[in-house]
């Protein structure tokens, strides 16, 4: 070989260049095998984070009141079915006053028995004085003749008024008698004396009204009695109208008596009508109240209320009633302002204080996943809301 060729051999292998080395290879993978590392906790990441927002909703009241007609045969939507029945009742009633008022002295009396142990009979005049075993002194009503050994029935009356008066039974003598007849005839009361003292009350005009409030209250429910047998079985709604007709009082206002009488009739009306279909109505009505991104919590259909407002006539059978219903409603999932987007970035802190200031939600928790995270994540896909009851 020629020196030339020699040199140009050499020359290539010093051109030539140096084989990776194994310690680089590794790094490569090692790199690799991180990048990878990171993207798949990246993805990680990404599919499990989400934050779940517990909401206790704020509840409203909602309301609906409105007038219906009740007729024999309805004939429009606002129409429901029903009749009407009326009824007088009228009745009197006894009634004490309210004030404790005062006592009054009268003469107690009551019945003795006066017997005769001579064997002549003996009058007694009017006025006759008996004399009971203390010492408290009365007098005969009506004269009377006591039989030889016998003995009769009469009436006697304190000389005094006052509950001394009132004695418990006793003996008697009769002080106008000789010593010898008082010995003979004397009397006797079965059962104590009464009518020393009587309490006498001033009647005041607010015990007349207390008086009228209550028969009325006693008159009305007599006469939703006699309208629900009048009307029968059928129609499950019932309103009723009431109107007193006659009332009289046997007693004025300012005047002395234990006790007084009020007499009071009422004149009743009673519309009954088909509840359901009624109910039916009020419901359309209240749910028209309500806005989007709000629900109903509760609806008590048990809760309608129908009172008389007008009557036609009642043998037209027609009426108008005034309704009542209530609901309870909430704000729902479906409103602008549970979004989940809108939550996005947040802490559970920041969510409470947004829904409470909106006055949405009585109570806010948060739910992270991971457990570790303190903010709402930014995809809104992962973030769920859900309404606790």
């Amino acid at each position: 070989m020629s020196p030339a060729v020699k040199k140009t051999k050499a020359n290539a292998k010093a051109a030539a260049p140096a084989a990776p080395s194994l310690k680089l290879y590794r790094r490569i993978a090692v790199g690799f095998v991180v990048a990878v590392a990171m993207m798949l906790a990246a993805v990680l990441y990404v599919s499990t984070v989400s934050a779940t927002i517990h909401v206790t909703p704020i509840r409203t009241t909602v309301k609906t009141e409105f007038i219906a007609d009740v007729a024999k045969t309805p004939t429009k939507d606002s129409e429901v079915r029903g009749s009407i029945v009326t009824a007088t009742v009228k009745k009197t009633a006894a009634f004490v006053p309210m004030n404790s008022g005062k006592t009054v002295d009268e003469k107690a009396g009551g019945t003795v028995v006066v017997r005769n142990l001579s064997t002549r009979i003996q009058p007694l005049i009017a006025t006759t004085r008996f004399l009971s075993a203390s010492g408290i002194l009365f007098r005969l009503d009506k004269g009377v003749t006591v039989p030889a050994n016998g003995s009769v029935e009469a009436t006697v009356y304190a000389d005094v008024a006052g509950a001394a008066g009132n004695v418990a039974p006793t003996t008697f003598s009769i002080p106008g008698l000789s010593e010898s007849l008082q010995k003979q005839i004397t009397a006797e009361n079965a059962k104590a004396f009464d009518g020393g003292v009587r309490k006498v009350s001033i009647i005041t005009q607010e015990d007349l009204d207390r008086a009228a409030l209550e028969l009325r209250g006693t008159l009305e429910e007599e006469a939703r009695a006699a309208l629900k047998a009048k009307a029968g079985d059928g129609l499950a709604g019932e309103a009723y109208s009431f109107a007193v007709g006659e009332l009289k009082s046997d007693t004025q206002a300012g005047a002395e008596a234990a006790g007084f009488g009020l007499t009071m009739s009422v004149d009743a009306t009673g519309v009954f009508y088909d509840r359901d279909a009624l109910l039916v109505i009020a419901k359309r009505k209240l749910y028209e109240q309500i806005l989007h991104g709000t629900d109903f919590v509760s609806l008590n259909g048990s809760a309608l209320q129908a009172s008389v407002d007008k009557i036609a006539t009642a043998a037209s059978g027609t009426a108008s009633v005034h309704v009542y219903l209530d609901g309870i409603i909430a704000p729902s999932t479906a409103s602008r302002s549970l979004e989940p987007g809108r939550f996005a970035g947040m802490s559970a802190e920041e969510i409470t204080a947004l829904l409470a200031k909106e006055q949405i939600a009585d109570a806010v928790t948060v739910d992270f996943t991971p457990f570790w995270m303190k903010r709402v994540p930014r995809l809104k896909d992962h973030i769920y809301v859900q309404i606790e009851d």
